[in-house]
């Protein structure tokens, strides 16, 4: 999980959108995490821009552990300590 976090926050300070956030395009191998499904990224000019793209982006992925508290939790404490 806080490869995870991490990765996002790296996302959030380059103003970089996934685009396609779920489960399926995070891989965990080798003690990395990967990103796959890389087609949709996108470089914001603007942070107003990005929060917005960002924001659906991270609703998405929240969708997958729905009738999973337990993940969804740890997920969402990732994304609560997101500096942006």
């Amino acid at each position: 999980m806080e490869q995870f976090g991490n990765l996002l926050q790296k996302l959030a300070n380059a103003l970089i959108s996934h685009g396609d956030f779920k489960a399926t395009n995070f891989i965990f191998s080798g003690g990395e995490l990967i990103v796959t499904d890389l087609d949709a990224m996108y470089e914001h000019r603007f942070a107003t821009q990005f929060h917005r793209k960002f924001r659906k982006d991270c609703q998405r992925l929240m969708k997958n552990w729905a009738n999973l508290p337990k993940i969804y939790e740890m997920f969402h404490n990732q994304l609560s300590r997101l500096e942006m």
